[in-house]
């Protein structure tokens, strides 16, 4: 058998856990993280990232740098395992995490939570929640 032939039999199968179709949606696993996580908003989000050891930022360098909360840290969440030790070194820091919708936020949470962290809120609806709520002061933009 030509090698090309076996590949496009072996991708033609369902044995990668893809239905034939549509790809798998990340919903069902998002319903989970938020299921078991604690998110917050309004007030509630206000008093939390204030009372924080550390505000984590997971989106990617360029969000971040267009806007963020002031006294947020940016650690991506493609590297929040490797490198959150560094900025939360106690399974009881307080952190809040947070993204541009709160899905990736509560992915982050989640993980945190999985790691041993037993402190951990996402902020509900992320920074764009956040910047309906508040005032434009409590959002810092990075000078160019």
């Amino acid at each position: 058998m030509k090698p090309w032939v076996l590949t496009a039999a072996i991708l033609s199968t369902s044995s990668f856990g893809f239905a034939a179709g549509a790809p798998p949606s990340p919903q069902p696993l998002l319903a989970a993280a938020q299921a078991q996580i604690q998110e917050v908003s309004g007030s509630a989000a206000r008093a939390a990232i204030e009372a924080a050891d550390v505000v984590i930022d997971v989106r990617e360098p360029d969000e971040y740098a267009s806007a963020h909360l002031p006294g947020a840290m940016n650690l991506p969440r493609g590297m929040l395992e490797f490198k959150v030790a560094a900025l939360a070194p106690s399974a009881s820091s307080k952190i809040v995490v947070y993204c541009r919708t709160g899905q990736r936020g509560a992915l982050a949470a989640k993980t945190l939570q999985d790691m041993g962290y037993t402190r951990v809120q996402s902020l509900a609806g992320g920074l764009a929640a956040w910047q309906a709520e508040q005032t434009p002061s409590t959002i810092q933009a990075q000078q160019q």
